[in-house]
């Protein structure tokens, strides 16, 4: 990490990205005004035999190995999940100094670090994209119904997201360098790899908080602790989002297992968001409109795809599944949604028709 008004890599009026040698590529971003980092990446060799003397190797460095494009955006998607942690680099220095910002970039990158597969040829694990879940136009509704109750009931949330499978169903955060680091940071720790064991010793079709000090809400609105013992002071994690970066508390509601419902609420609304009456509060609202969700989302479960010149449509239920093609190369996917939706009304009748 570099900090200074020079850039690093400037040659004259030139300013260099990447630096490759015999051996390495020297990967050069600018996180921050003011901030570089600076990552030097190995390429992959061959070992073989000399040909003169079999007891002597020589080594061949592979250049295809390391992509310039691909280690700039693993070092840009590091860097967004260190500024979700715990802000940016300007607001730490300032405010808490250098010693803590060295300490908390060695805690976030030594665990990051080994993570990172420079020479896998893997688009989707190098570009860190998000999974979106498809949806029709009920399911929508339903949705829009739960967020619009939650803004309106509680005002001290600023911004919600909704995940359901591990897909993401919406979020209201204007950044989509925040949202795609927000949602890869809930998947890691509330995902379903990461959350398997989440509804062990409870009944099934409940939902439950997993952040903050109500980890478990029964139907009865009695609260206890995943680990049976009683609800403790612990505050939800903290999370930086918006313009400028801020700090807000991050609420989880899962219901029972493949839905949750994320609510972020700024520490300056609620610097201490320990109260369980809160947490009571908030799942009373949610039940209802969010089991509305979960109906509909199990219920009807759709895929859409392009396939060269066509369009493919699924639509599967409890009992069956119909696939549309759509010869229109042109058309977008809000008409392939109509010409389903009218298709569906006409000559398939109760096959696929909304529930």
């Amino acid at each position: 990490m570099h900090e200074g008004d020079v850039p690093v890599g400037q040659v004259g009026e030139v300013c260099l990205d990447n630096v490759h040698t015999q051996r390495h590529r020297w990967s050069i971003l600018q996180l921050e005004p003011g901030y570089w980092l600076l990552a030097e990446v190995a390429l992959g060799r061959y070992v073989r035999p000399m040909r003169d003397d079999r007891h002597r190797f020589e080594v061949e460095y592979i250049e295809s190995s390391v992509d310039d494009a691909c280690v700039r955006e693993i070092l840009t998607n590091g860097y967004q999940a260190f500024r979700l942690r715990y802000g940016t680099l300007t607001d730490i220095l300032r405010e808490q100094g250098r010693i803590q910002l060295n300490q908390q970039l060695m805690r976030h990158y030594d665990y990051y670090i080994p993570e990172w597969e420079f020479d896998r040829r893997d688009v989707q694990v190098a570009l860190n994209g998000i999974s979106y879940a498809p949806m029709s136009r009920t399911s929508r509704l339903s949705v829009d119904q739960l967020l619009a109750d939650i803004h309106t009931r509680l005002d001290q949330i600023s911004h919600t997201m909704l995940l359901w499978r591990d897909t993401l169903v919406t979020s209201d955060i204007a950044d989509i360098e925040e949202t795609r680091a927000l949602y890869h940071y809930l998947l890691e720790h509330y995902g379903s790899a990461a959350s398997t064991h989440a509804l062990a010793g409870g009944a099934g079709g409940l939902g439950r908080f997993l952040t903050g000090p109500m980890r478990w809400r029964d139907t009865s609105g009695n609260a206890a602790s995943s680990t049976g013992s009683t609800a403790s002071s612990e505050a939800p994690p903290v999370v930086y989002v918006g313009t400028p970066n801020a700090p807000h508390h991050l609420i989880v509601y899962q219901y029972p297992s493949q839905l949750l419902l994320v609510m972020l609420v700024p520490v300056a609304r609620a610097p201490q968001l320990t109260s369980a009456e809160f947490y009571r509060t908030l799942g009373d609202h949610i039940m209802a409109p969010i089991e509305a969700v979960h109906y509909r989302m199990a219920q009807e479960r759709r895929g859409v795809e392009r396939v060269y010149h066509w369009w493919v449509l699924a639509r599967r239920d409890a009992r069956r599944e119909v696939y549309f093609v759509v010869d229109r190369k042109d058309a977008t996917l809000v008409q392939v949604e109509e010409e389903f939706r009218r298709l569906s009304a006409v000559d398939l009748g109760q096959i696929v028709m909304d529930r």
